[in-house]
């Protein structure tokens, strides 16, 4: 094969140089690092056990030391606590009852029983004087309210507060050639032929040939050499490590000898050693500390004994003077005292009538519109029933109704307070029970709907508080919607949006009562934006329609739309119900339609090419043909007439089926005679098999 001897010379000049050179390098590292471990492991052995020779008698002498020495100082530590624990207890027994009884006779010898018959006489005239305030102050108090109460009504009246509202809002010695390359030492292909084609394949069978030459020859010469140089080199690396330096090895392996041999010792001998030095140092140091201690602790415990005693004897005697004059003077006094608080009790509580002559005796909010729901807008107002217990009128001026929303940040946000205090329209009659109806004035916001809002109600007389009372209320709406089924569209098509509306009021709603459709975009038509609801007694439900159609070529519309509820049988429109969302709408035609061509030509007259874009979205199981016709609307939507633009050629006509997601683009010419205006419509109809299916209008 030509190339073949060139490549064969290339691997015969380099293949035996090579491995005996990576052979040798190799064998001499593995011999070496063999050797050396081998021999490192021996030194180490032999230094571990002259350490843990030297270790263990070092251990067992230190170990005994030092545990003759710990076990010395615990038994002279636990000796000396339990001695003087000894002591203390013995102490306290002997000290005990001659404590105790010098205690008492020092006790005989006091003053306690002239110090409790004092302080007896004391405590039973003040106890006799709160006693008194705390039972009859109060009931002289609810004497006068009693009277009070039956004094007679003289008249009852009526205040309206109308008139003041404000308006709500990847092994070692392997042949490790790996992977070796040519060098093209001898490669010669300039070999000329005949022809460029003979020439070119001679060159590329040059090229195979060298590789085959030297690819097959130098891995054998290399893996001959490699392993003649590899064992002496191995041998001669064992032999250089023979004479490598130890000491490392010794060194770590007597440290490690020595330190687990005298740990083992040494806890060995420190435990005996502490063991036998502990009793004799216990026994000596409990019994030193016993008769060191015993007499210090016996003076303590005496004197605590005799405070005992003199405690117990001091309180008993001390008591048995107490008691009989407590009792004495408390029955003494306590009547005179009884008088005087019954009777104080009586003036406070006239004072008290005489400054705050007036009491709220119930309290309403009430709505304007009564049907049992606070809607939203509603003006509220509150009604209080007030007595006046004065023997005079009260000053319609000094009388002052105040109303705050309990939470700041309600104020102006859910809550809108018109009125927020008022003084009474006219003065109150003497003895009388008044009926303040239409007072103060709030309302609460659409913000409130579901909320719970809380306005704090007062009435003051001369500026004293008589009364404050919370209310709690939640604004909703009188009627609730619902959509009885989930939005959809379809270009040109009518769809229908169903909606339920439910009376949650205890009145029934007005013949006028409505619903509107609210949605603010071109890419829908809505067909009949308003539908009637009429008369819904309480409770009661009713599902109202809405038509509508899609203008547009997109799978989905997303907008705001509302449907709000209202009612007009007072004369005033006002809302009474109220949904509103953000919804993604589908347009769910089976085909769409799109217009590829410029249709503005239409607006100068002449002819126009609609070309448009019919696509099927959601084929059938069975294929059918589509009919198509363009037609043409004013501005206003209204049918143009033959003579203003018309269609060349059949019109409708037919298109051929479309299979599922096909596309299809179909030219219809049209005809304009005149010019068309702005705002004109072509309006195309596809049908299925008499089936309308999509409506698309292009506007100029």
């Amino acid at each position: 094969m030509a190339g073949q001897n060139d490549g064969q010379a290339e691997a015969t000049e380099r293949g035996a140089t090579e491995g005996a050179l990576a052979g040798a390098q190799i064998g001499a590292r593995d011999g070496y690092d063999r050797c050396y471990a081998s021999q490192g492991q021996q030194e180490y052995q032999s230094s571990y056990a002259q350490g843990s020779t030297d270790g263990n008698r070092d251990g067992l002498n230190v170990g005994a030391n030092d545990g003759n020495a710990r076990g010395l100082a615990d038994g002279q530590r636990d000796g000396d606590r339990e001695g003087s624990k000894m002591a203390d207890v013995q102490a306290a027994r002997d000290a005990a009852g001659p404590g105790e009884q010098q205690g008492r006779l020092e006790a005989d010898r006091s003053d306690a029983a002239a110090r409790g018959a004092v302080a007896g006489r004391s405590d039973g005239d003040s106890d006799a004087y709160r006693r008194a305030f705390d039972v009859e102050y109060p009931r002289g108090q609810r004497d006068v309210r009693a009277e009070m109460e039956k004094l007679p009504v003289l008249s009852r009246d009526w205040i309206s507060q109308a008139s003041l509202a404000q308006p709500l809002m990847a092994s070692s010695g392997q042949n490790q050639v790996g992977v070796i390359q040519p060098d093209y030492r001898h490669y010669d292909d300039s070999r000329v032929w005949p022809t460029i084609e003979e020439t070119d394949a001679y060159k590329g069978y040059y090229r195979n040939g060298y590789l085959d030459g030297f690819g097959r020859l130098f891995p054998m010469l290399y893996d001959q050499a490699y392993r003649s140089a590899y064992t002496p080199a191995q041998q001669a690396g064992c032999q250089k490590a023979a004479s490598a330096d130890y000491s490392a090895q010794r060194r770590q392996g007597y440290d490690e000898g020595r330190a687990k041999a005298y740990k083992i010792a040494y806890d060995s001998a420190y435990a005996q050693a502490s063991k036998s030095a502990y009793p004799g140092a216990y026994s000596v140091a409990q019994q030193f500390a016993y008769q060191r201690d015993y007499q210090p602790f016996y003076q303590k415990h005496f004197e605590l004994a005799r405070q005992r005693g003199y405690k117990a004897r001091y309180d008993a005697l001390y008591v048995a003077a107490y008691d009989p004059a407590h009792t004495a003077a408390y029955a003494k006094a306590y009547s005179g005292y009884a008088a005087s608080a019954y009777q104080a009790g009586r003036a406070a509580e006239t004072n008290e009538f005489k400054l705050k002559p007036l009491k709220v005796l119930s309290l309403t909010l009430d709505e304007t519109i009564p049907n049992g729901v606070f809607e939203p807008g509603e003006p509220l107002r509150f009604s209080v029933k007030v007595k006046n217990y004065a023997g005079q009128a009260i000053d319609a001026s000094k009388v002052k109704l105040t109303v705050t929303a309990a939470n700041a940040s309600d104020s102006g946000k859910n809550v809108i307070i018109s009125d927020a205090s008022q003084l009474l329209a006219k003065n109150l009659k003497p003895q009388s029970e008044t009926d303040v109806t239409d007072a103060l004035g709030l309302r609460l916001t659409e913000s409130a709907i579901k909320k719970s809002i809380t306005v704090n109600f007062e009435l003051t007389y001369e500026g004293r508080r008589i009364h404050f009372e919370s209310k709690t209320i939640t604004a909703s709406f009188l009627s609730t919607l619902r959509l009885v089924s989930p939005l959809g569209l379809q270009e040109g098509l009518t769809t229908q949006a169903n909606i339920e509306v439910t009376n949650q009021s205890n009145q029934p709603t007005s013949s006028k009562t409505k619903v509107k459709m609210l949605w603010n975009t071109s890419e829908v038509e809505i067909l009949q934006p308003e539908a009637t609801v009429g008369v819904l007694k309480p409770g009661e439900k009713k599902i109202v329609s809405f038509l509508m159609k899609g203008r547009t070529t997109r799978s989905q519309v997303d907008v705001p739309i509302a449907f709000q509820v209202t009612d007009s049988g007072s004369g005033t429109e006002r809302r009474i119900g109220l949904m509103e969302f953000q919804s993604q709408v589908p347009v769910m035609n089976d085909y769409r339609i799109s217009i590829d061509s410029d249709l503005s030509g239409a607006l100068k007259g002449g002819l126009v090419r609609a070309i448009y874009k019919i696509t099927n979205q959601n084929s059938r199981l069975v294929l059918r043909p589509l009919l198509v016709t363009l037609r043409f609307l004013s501005p206003d939507q209204k049918t143009l007439s033959a003579t203003t633009a018309s269609v060349i050629g059949p019109n409708p006509q037919y298109v051929r089926p479309l299979e599922n997601k096909a596309s299809r683009n179909f030219v219809i010419p049209v005809v304009v005679n005149q010019g068309m205006a702005k705002g004109s419509i072509f309006e195309l109809e596809v049908q299925e098999e008499g089936e309308v299916v999509v409506i698309h209008r292009g506007v100029l």
